[in-house]
């Protein structure tokens, strides 16, 4: 499967999916999202990188005062998501499209980049580090394998909510060596266990990056 078949198959899902989605409880999964926020300048801009419905991240975000774009591949989704957050700025666009330069304080992608098959996931990686400015953080929320040696991308086509979706865990040191050869330094670290109805038990990994300033700053 190319990377263009892994977008477009879960564009297609994901609107399939959204009202259900939108349906299910909304909770803050990461202990980190906490150090996020207070990493962040007041008032600063935050980029939500596959926001889905907009809760209960970018309406946290918009609450504590924060300047919040959302970018999600459905137009289902960000149709929801302007109704719950209407505080924030909400765009229809592929992760794989977004070319920002140095706009944000903070980005955000809470298990997004799992749905990026690793060349994808690359190139999302560059484009989240060119997005930042400065100084910012970077927080990022995916699962891991199921076990050790689990052959991750013979499996990475799995079935959620009815509809089959691209679905890739990263180990710790895949996730490291992307972020840190893109100039990042690792800020906070964290593993969790997180249970749902609609994605049974997740593995989770939770990294909080920074982007050094630049020399001379």
């Amino acid at each position: 499967m190319g990377s263009d078949d892994v977008v477009d198959m879960n564009r297609r899902a994901w609107e399939r999916v959204a009202d259900q989605y939108n349906r299910r409880e909304r909770v803050i999964v990461g202990a980190l999202f906490g150090d996020f926020m207070a990493s962040l300048p007041d008032g600063g801009r935050v980029l939500d990188v596959g926001s889905g419905t907009g809760l209960p991240y970018a309406g946290a975000l918009v609450e504590q005062g924060f300047d919040v774009v959302g970018v999600d591949v459905s137009s289902r989704m960000v149709k929801l998501a302007r109704g719950h957050v209407p505080g924030a700025c909400f765009v229809k666009m592929s992760m794989t499209e977004m070319a920002y330069e140095e706009e944000f304080d903070g980005v955000l992608a809470v298990y997004s980049m799992l749905l990026l098959d690793p060349p994808l996931f690359r190139d999302v990686a560059g484009r989240v580090v060119g997005a930042l400015r400065g100084g910012g953080v970077f927080y990022l929320v995916l699962n891991e394998p199921r076990e050790e040696g689990a052959d991750v991308d013979g499996e990475a086509v799995v079935e959620i909510m009815g509809e089959a979706m691209y679905s890739r865990g990263y180990s710790v040191g895949e996730v490291r060596g992307v972020f840190l050869a893109l100039g990042l330094e690792e800020a906070g670290f964290r593993r969790g266990v997180h249970v749902t109805e609609e994605f049974g038990v997740e593995h989770m990994v939770e990294f909080l990056f920074r982007k050094p300033m630049a020399p001379g700053l």
